[in-house]
């Protein structure tokens, strides 16, 4: 339950944003808070234009405070200009930063019950987010196993959608047992479960030129986390696989959504993530030390 110290953040944010509102020039919005609306009423200062991004993160703000949340100090206009970026990472369509069209960037919570925190929040494009709507990670799971069109979306889109959801899911829940396809190429400011690290990693040394001298090597460390022959056995199956699926993808990031290949990576990875985590554990110390992971899933504030 939120306390005292919470209701005074979000009366103040209310506050705050009537003022903006006012400011540049968006509508008043009925449906906001009565703070809001009082607050919008009450300015008297000078008219500002808003740029871009900073007419995004108001209208975000406001999206909070409509639901009861206020958006985390840590999410800027700058910041929603960097996780942005320039195509959707579900549709992979180039944004659209003017008018109106479904490829308009909209920025928005990731899990429908958890709080306007950065690692909670992406860019999809607008007919995608739509689509989306309040469904929650599993609903988004379901969706894609069933190899249709459904409101609009792909089953590729559905499965990308999931597996840029799947992260945060993960993280907030503490589910290990399920490991969902990595189908886009993680945002860094979004959690990226082991599994999904270690398919981006194979990803990385198959597809990517500079990789050929090193790449036995690396193949070699992770071959040998293997605990039994079928393990082993999967591994091999795994990168016999994995450089045709490359060349057959248009989107390098959809050949885990191959199910040979996938399921030959689940094999082994599988049986040998304890000894994969153990090897991995002092690069994450050296990459991660200073984010403090049960800090940031606790200011999500994630409801049942």
């Amino acid at each position: 339950m939120r306390g005292i110290e919470y209701s005074q953040a979000f009366a103040e944010e209310c506050r705050s944003l009537g003022a903006l509102c006012a400011q540049y020039g968006f509508r008043r919005d009925a449906k906001a808070p009565a703070e809001l609306q009082a607050a919008f009423d009450a300015y008297q200062g000078p008219k500002s234009r808003p740029r871009y991004f900073f007419t995004k993160w108001v209208g975000l703000r406001i999206n909070a405070v409509k639901r009861g949340f206020v958006v985390d100090s840590a999410v800027t206009p700058a910041m929603l200009w960097e996780i942005t970026g320039t195509r959707c990472p579900v549709s992979h369509v180039e944004f659209t930063f003017k008018g109106q069209s479904p490829t308009n960037p909209s920025i928005d919570r990731l899990l429908n019950n958890g709080t306007y925190a950065l690692a909670n929040l992406a860019a999809l494009a607008q007919r995608i987010n739509r689509a989306k709507g309040d469904k929650s990670f599993e609903e988004v799971v379901e969706i894609a196993q069933r190899d249709e069109v459904v409101d609009g979306l792909s089953p590729k889109e559905w499965a990308r959608l999931a597996s840029l959801m799947y992260g945060g899911w993960s993280t907030a829940t503490g589910e290990q047992r399920l490991v969902f396809p990595l189908a886009v190429v993680p945002p860094r400011h979004l959690f990226t479960p082991t599994a999904q690290l270690v398919q981006l990693m194979f990803m990385r040394w198959c597809g990517t030129e500079g990789f050929d001298q090193v790449r036995p090597q690396l193949f070699a460390q992770l071959r040998a986390c293997a605990t039994s022959a079928s393990s082993r056995q999967s591994f091999d199956r795994m990168v016999k696989l994995i450089f045709p699926a490359i060349e057959s993808e248009q989107h390098i990031a959809d050949i885990w959504l191959q199910p040979a290949l996938f399921e030959a990576f689940l094999e082994w990875y599988r049986a040998s993530h304890e000894q994969v985590e153990s090897m991995l554990k002092a690069t994450h110390r050296r990459l991660h030390g200073d984010v403090n992971e049960d800090e940031i899933v606790a200011a999500w504030h994630l409801t049942d």
